[in-house]
């Protein structure tokens, strides 16, 4: 529904017109008889990532539930629901808007959240490359992976304490391509982790996404992935509230048609408490505090915008909850989390310390005169009788 910008209620009234979302024809009310009386129920279906697509497949639903808009009455015009929409616009009142959007429209509300700026994550960058670059203050690398259908997003960040406690450094991150149903991606994340360059400590992958498929495999894929890495990886699962943010459990696990009891350990993540702490380390002020949330000078801005792609959004009981809108991505975001948590974890275990100033090398002092004489081969006895 649209009307000119800066219009009144009573001109959004008289100008209003209905623009379809396909193919962007206008249309006003003397086209409303005809499409009321032409037009036909179409299922959807969502997709994992939470997308709606038409679907043609035949529906096995006992009972059938039928969403109606309020642009289907036949006693409201187009420009009655603009009149009410742009008033409601105009007053300021997010109650009256969402009221209106509710009762005359019967759509869904959202509240719109806050999330920092892709220039907030800019402006994090420093003078490192991506890569195999290890800066000065990292003292142990976390991996984190997120699961699609048809790739795995991972980020490897190291962790140090030399500005404060859980300062970090994004080493490096990427996409690793092939269906998740098979064990071709999962080959090239275990030259990942075992790659000694980058020198991984631990990987925290996000099972979620794949609860186990049975006609696909009868195993879950990421569970078996886990429990074949001999502890070097473990499965996540992230939920909107949690006791303590991380909490791990034994769990079953089916590999080859046969199900190993406590086969697998499963951490369990408090997904708000860590993407609060993710943004307010993005969000901080650098003029005040020290940065401790350090980025690579070469990210590229599809980074940026997923780290940042979700809302924050505060329920009425006053408990956040965070929103990834449909048009946005998030995986980068996600794989920052668990690689977060794996950290948050280790920390609980393993106290470290500051390395401090990096010390120039020192140079090896000149052998005397004749020590060489004293050596036998490659055996390394000690020089003896030598003056």
């Amino acid at each position: 529904l649209r009307w000119p910008k800066d219009a009144s209620p009573r001109e959004a009234e008289q100008l209003a017109r209905y623009c379809c979302p396909h193919c962007g024809v206008e249309l006003d009310d003397t086209h409303k008889p005809r499409m009321l009386a032409e037009f036909r129920f179409k299922p959807y279906e969502r997709r994992p990532d939470g997308e709606y697509i038409p679907s043609s497949r035949e529906l096995d639903h006992h009972h059938r539930s039928f969403w109606i808009s309020g642009f289907f009455s036949p006693w409201l015009t187009f420009g009655d629901l603009a009149r009410e929409l742009c008033g409601a616009y105009r007053s300021g009142d997010v109650g009256k808007v969402q009221s209106t959007i509710n009762t005359q429209f019967g759509e869904l509300w959202r509240t719109r959240g806050e999330r920092p700026e892709l220039e907030d994550v800019l402006t994090h960058r420093q003078d490192y490359e991506r890569g195999y670059s290890r800066p000065h203050g990292v003292q142990f690398v976390t991996l984190g992976v997120d699961v699609q259908q048809d790739r795995l997003y991972w980020v490897a960040r190291g962790w140090g304490c030399e500005q404060a406690p859980m300062e970090s450094w994004l080493l490096d991150y990427g996409e690793l391509h092939g269906s998740t149903d098979y064990d071709e991606v999962y080959q090239a994340l275990e030259r990942l982790i075992r790659d000694v360059h980058l020198g991984v400590l631990t990987a925290w992958i996000d099972s979620g996404y794949k609860p186990g498929i049975t006609f696909s495999r009868p195993d879950h894929a990421i569970y078996s992935f886990c429990r074949r890495s001999g502890g070097r990886a473990f499965p996540t699962k992230g939920y909107q509230t949690r006791p303590v943010p991380v909490q791990g459990k034994l769990q079953d696990v089916t590999i080859g048609g046969r199900t190993i009891r406590d086969g697998v350990r499963l951490y369990l993540l408090d997904t708000t408490f860590f993407k609060s702490w993710l943004y307010s380390r993005i969000r901080s002020d650098l003029e005040e505090l020290p940065d401790c949330w350090h980025l690579p000078r070469d990210i590229t801005e599809d980074y940026g915008r997923q780290v940042v792609a979700e809302e924050v959004v505060q329920k009425a009981s006053g408990q956040l909850h965070f929103h990834c809108p449909r048009s946005r991505q998030n995986h980068y975001l996600d794989a920052e989390v668990c690689a977060t948590a794996a950290a948050y974890a280790h920390l609980q275990q393993h106290r470290i310390e500051p390395l401090g100033a990096p010390q120039e090398p020192q140079r090896a002092l000149p052998e005397p005169a004749g020590a060489q004489l004293g050596r036998r081969g490659s055996q390394g006895f000690q020089r003896r009788g030598l003056v």
